[in-house]
């Protein structure tokens, strides 16, 4: 299979559960939107969590596009929360893995895209804060374009 999300540019919605610090599950949808530029691809999303205490997350990735044969690229993104987090993608297989961390290194994470067609994916990830679990979540993608 040939990867449709990070590689090409679209729109995604995804739905899911979000789970916090305390372990407290709530329902959570979101929004993707990847563009690409010749010397940049931009990953914008919203995520909103509703439940006991609805949240908005925002986030915008800056993409070091991936060069043809390539399997690992790196990204930036800025947080309101976190602040600055650098990162790598990187292709092995039917998945996408993400591994960041934040400037100062107090904040960490992972994530993973799994491909289970070409117009959607299982996505997995949690947020660490000095090695803490701030949350995790868990959603499933599928293309809107």
């Amino acid at each position: 299979m040939k990867h449709t999300f990070l590689l090409t540019q679209g729109r995604w919605h995804a739905s899911g559960v979000f789970t916090d610090e305390n372990g407290t599950t709530n329902p959570a949808e979101a929004e993707v939107t990847i563009t690409h530029f010749d010397d940049l691809w931009v990953n914008e999303g919203t995520m909103e969590v509703s439940g006991g205490s609805p949240s908005v997350f925002t986030n915008r990735y800056e993409i070091v596009p991936l060069v043809k044969g390539a399997l690992t690229t790196t990204w930036k993104s800025t947080s309101p929360v976190i602040g600055v987090l650098y990162g790598i993608f990187s292709i092995v297989g039917d998945s996408i893995l993400s591994a960041y961390c934040s400037d100062d290194g107090s904040y960490s994470g992972m994530e993973f895209l799994r491909q289970v067609s070409p117009d959607a994916y299982e996505n997995r990830g949690i947020l660490l804060h000095e090695g803490l679990r701030v949350s995790s979540w868990e959603l499933d993608l599928t293309r809107r374009d």
